[in-house]
């Protein structure tokens, strides 16, 4: 970078030796734009992978949790209708209660299922809109700064003046 606003430099006192010293300014502050730009991108873009690894992190840690807990409760669920099979060849409860049981607790399993699902899918609906927005908040910020850098630097270049630019 020293060697590229040495070069800048030398290349405008050289060729525009009456505006040498606007020509310098000007350059110097082209490279400071640019360089305030590399390290704000920079800082941009580390700031968004690590959001983005953060998000990734708890949606995937909230799905295996979600997940988890399906398994879990399928497991109970299941062992808990083989214990009711088991009473009812054993004698120890009859066909109408088993068959009962067996309906109740099949419905209660599928209704703490899918409200089970449905919360976790809000959940994760919420989260990724609330990243989404917030990504693209932080994209726009980081433009608008950008852009207004970039303009306070532009009309002081050199020649710029007679491009007309809507700056």
């Amino acid at each position: 970078m020293k060697k590229l606003t040495a070069a800048a430099i030398l290349y405008s006192a050289f060729t525009m030796p009456a505006h040498a010293a606007d020509s310098i300014a000007s350059i110097n502050g082209l490279l400071g734009y640019i360089g305030s730009s590399i390290e704000g991108t920079t800082e941009f873009i580390v700031s968004d992978l690590n959001g983005t690894a953060d998000f990734l992190a708890a949606d995937l840690e909230a799905t295996f949790e979600f997940l988890a807990s399906g398994v879990e409760g399928t497991t109970d669920f299941v062992a808990g209708d083989v214990d009711a099979f088991f009473a009812l060849a054993n004698g120890e409860i009859s066909l109408e209660d088993y068959l009962k049981n067996s309906i109740e607790g099949t419905g209660d399993f599928i209704s703490a299922d899918l409200l089970s699902t449905a919360d976790f899918l809000a959940a994760s609906i919420t989260g990724t809109m609330v990243f989404v927005t917030d990504g693209i908040s932080a994209s726009s910020a980081f433009l608008v700064a950008d852009l207004e850098s970039l303009e306070s630097v532009l009309p002081s270049l050199p020649g710029l003046e007679s491009l007309d630019l809507p700056l």
